[in-house]
């Protein structure tokens, strides 16, 4: 009886074994938890303005250097030059965050044409009162001389919508 035993338990550990050793691996899973977390806050786009507040209208895969040095790759990103702020979709709740300016060096966006436009974070005195301030800046040409591009969106005009009741 205890031989039967025996087997039956052997037999019962090797299955647990084998089938712990068989479960599917999601390499997506794997990456997300060795990437950096980003951290910023809920964003909700503000809305009656006329025309796009975005570079790209689109949510494009690009990746974000933080200071510290860590990069989360292969994040939905948008750059909103109203506010010149860096949105990313958080996946998979489909949440829109605005990411800590604070935090970010410089981001990438990847064009579906396979051009890769990055955008630095840099620190400059802005017209009309010359104070310091932090932007993104599209980095066009990088050498000992570098040139970059602040892709700022105005305001041009508003959309008014009247409730009527009746």
């Amino acid at each position: 009886m205890s031989q039967k035993l025996f087997i039956l338990l052997c037999f019962t550990v090797l299955s647990i074994n084998y089938s712990a050793s068989c479960q599917e691996i999601n390499l997506e899973t794997i990456e997300n938890l060795f990437s950096p977390s980003l951290s910023g806050e809920i964003f909700n786009s503000p809305s009656g303005y006329l025309g796009s507040q975005y570079y790209f209208e689109e949510w494009l895969n690009g990746s974000v250097t933080l200071l510290s040095g860590e990069k989360a790759i292969n994040t939905r990103l948008r750059y909103n030059g109203l506010l010149d702020e860096l949105i990313w979709m958080k996946t998979p709740s489909f949440q829109q965050v605005k990411l800590d300016k604070n935090l970010i060096k410089e981001f990438s966006l990847n064009k579906p044409d396979g051009e890769i436009l990055t955008f630095k974070r840099l620190s400059v005195n802005l017209p009309p009162f010359n104070q310091k301030t932090e932007i993104f800046a599209q980095s066009l040409y990088e050498s000992q001389i570098s040139l970059y591009a602040f892709r700022r969106i105005s305001i041009i005009g508003r959309v008014i919508r009247k409730m009527e009741t009746g």
